[in-house]
């Protein structure tokens, strides 16, 4: 009688066991699936003033599955107090650039070639634009705040 109880206690166990381990992995499968449909934004993970070329660089991270394809770049300059510029806008550069997903890549976007180095205090606005091959014909943009900071 006790192997009976055994046995069926054991098989009741290994029945849950298996059962959850299905469950489980048809639960990842569907949710990945809905993942990889979904295409990410990229992120901003840096950004850095390299004074030299004048220009400021933003790192950018596909944290999706979906390939991105960065389109262009804008750059919105905002003078600190200690600047002699008025603010201005610069029109959009094209980029070309294919983001795979789980990718990074870096983005220069070049300042006017006669303005004046950025000093602390300046704030600049640079918005990349990038589409997805799920949604042919629509654009969408990220935009990053870079503050340049003293003694940087």
């Amino acid at each position: 009688m006790k192997n009976v109880v055994g046995s069926i206690v054991l098989t009741a166990i290994v029945a849950v066991i298996v059962g959850l381990g299905a469950g489980i992995y048809i639960e990842a499968s569907r949710a990945r699936a809905a993942l990889e449909a979904v295409p990410a934004s990229p992120i901003v993970v840096s950004a850095n003033y390299i004074k030299e070329k004048n220009e400021v660089v933003f790192e950018l991270f596909n944290p999706g599955v979906q390939p991105l394809t960065l389109v262009d770049q804008t750059v919105v300059f905002t003078p600190g107090k200690d600047s002699k510029e008025k603010a201005y806008a610069l029109a959009a550069v094209p980029l070309g650039v294919a983001l795979p997903g789980g990718t990074s890549v870096k983005v220069h976007l070049a300042l006017k070639a006669d303005s004046e180095k950025l000093k602390p205090g300046d704030v600049v606005a640079g918005t990349i634009t990038y589409t997805h091959p799920l949604a042919a014909g629509d654009v969408y943009s990220v935009t990053h705040l870079f503050k340049l900071e003293e003694g940087k």
